[in-house]
């Protein structure tokens, strides 16, 4: 078999088992929520970093837009911060 086709079959074996891993967390953590719609929630997630121009003050904030997105970075081990 070509070392292109190997790679390719790899990717998509990979790409099937990382949806069925989200989906196994967002269930054992309690959400009704698809692997593809987390994926998408996760994408308006912004984290933004201001510093001054000296560099002595940072300032932080993560901007979470919906409310089961917060859910998901618990669920998924992650934690969320109040700055």
């Amino acid at each position: 078999m070509d070392g292109r086709v190997k790679a390719h079959i790899f990717i998509c074996y990979l790409s099937y088992l990382l949806i069925k891993i989200l989906e196994h967390m967002l269930k054992k953590g309690g959400l009704k929520m698809s692997a593809k719609n987390a994926l998408k929630q996760q994408g308006k997630v912004k984290y933004v970093v201001v510093t001054n121009p000296k560099g002595d003050n940072t300032t932080s904030k993560l901007s979470i837009p919906l409310t089961g997105t917060k859910a998901n970075y618990g669920c998924a081990g992650g934690r969320v911060y109040k700055v």
